[in-house]
């Protein structure tokens, strides 16, 4: 008997904080993609939470994004590693995905400073310049990885088995009780 091919957006986030720990195996696109939706979404709302709300002391932070983070980043690295099994790649490349995406949220943008010594003019390119370069450089990194796993976890499932085990829509696994 086949699977339900799409799951629902409450089946899917329930599967998602279930197998939280469970990194083997093979996840539809469905269950992948309302997880990222969910993300997105809630992200954004504890964003805007963090411009009205603000805590005494950790002004500078964004708790309530970091703290949705915490508890979606194992769900997301599971689900993700899983959904790239079901193409047929290896997961570490979702690992790596991971380390760019969350910790870009993490890693401040460097700060340079200009010392006028003596009244001297400062040009633009030494106020603007190296942030303007590490930026561009960051976001092409970014863009072009995003690029590749979006290209990646939209593939569609590999038919039946592949080294990860079988696949979860049922669609060329063999059946048993035929």
């Amino acid at each position: 008997m086949r699977g339900r091919l799409i799951l629902r957006p409450g089946q899917a986030l329930a599967q998602a904080f279930k197998r939280a720990f469970d990194f083997g195996g093979r996840s539809r696109r469905s269950a992948y993609w309302w997880f990222a939706l969910f993300t997105s979404l809630g992200g954004t709302a504890f964003g805007i939470v963090d411009e009205y709300v603000h805590i005494p002391g950790l002004e500078d932070w964004s708790v309530f994004f970091l703290l949705f983070c915490a508890v979606v980043i194992l769900p997301d690295l599971s689900l993700g590693i899983r959904r790239l099994h079901d193409t047929g790649r290896k997961g570490w490349l979702y690992v790596v995905w991971i380390f760019v995406s969350y910790g870009s949220i993490l890693l401040p943008e460097p700060e340079y400073e200009i010392d006028i010594v003596d009244g001297n003019d400062v040009n633009a390119w030494d106020l603007f310049g190296y942030s303007l370069i590490y930026n561009i450089i960051s976001g092409l990194i970014f863009f072009g990885l995003m690029m590749l796993m979006i290209f990646m976890l939209t593939r569609d499932s590999q038919s039946g088995w592949n080294r990860y085990g079988q696949n979860p829509k049922g669609i060329g696994n063999p059946d048993i009780f035929s």
